[in-house]
């Protein structure tokens, strides 16, 4: 199923061939193909670029998806908690079978914040729906391995959540 997560999305703007169109001239990394499908509302491309088993790590709290009924999940959960995003690239680097994405995440605090907070297991402040509305700019790093047919079966995310908890309960 298609839709269009974020008209103000770089991704969603550059809809078509993810080869030419993704990173503005670089070469597609398995991450990186993966979050043009992700972004552009594509989920079952995006889901395509991984193993069955994959298995998604939560670095700050140590949560675990397993899977790609889980994985799943926690995506759109991810989708639905934020939008107005304008994401900002920052590596995009990959061996021959590991790789790392990093980028700055610039979004608003949606109506789905709840749910991702529940699902990802995060300790918010208070109540997360007093956030709704509130921008935020949050580091985020994936380490990632990927087999040899370019499908990840590893992500580990490394988020900055002290800074994103210090944005959301409005103490900058």
């Amino acid at each position: 199923m298609t839709q269009e997560r974020d008209p103000q999305s770089r991704y969603a703007r550059q809809r078509g061939n993810p080869e030419k169109e993704l990173l503005q001239g670089t070469t597609p990394t398995p991450f990186s193909i993966f979050s043009y499908h992700l972004s552009g509302g594509d989920d079952e491309a995006a889901m395509a670029q991984l193993t069955e088993d994959i298995e998604w790590d939560l670095m700050p709290n140590g949560q675990m998806y397993k899977g790609k009924e889980q994985v799943s999940q926690f995506c759109k959960a991810g989708w639905r908690g934020a939008n107005e995003r304008t994401p900002e690239v920052i590596n995009d680097v990959a061996g021959s079978d590991w790789g790392v994405f990093e980028y700055w995440n610039r979004a608003t605090i949606a109506e789905g914040s709840t749910e991702f907070a529940r699902v990802a297991k995060l300790p918010f402040p208070g109540d997360i729906r007093s956030a709704l509305g509130h921008e935020f700019k949050v580091a985020v790093c994936f380490v990632y391995h990927f087999n040899e047919q370019g499908k990840i079966d590893l992500i580990r995310e490394y988020t900055d959540m002290g800074s994103i908890m210090a944005q959301i309960s409005g103490n900058r």
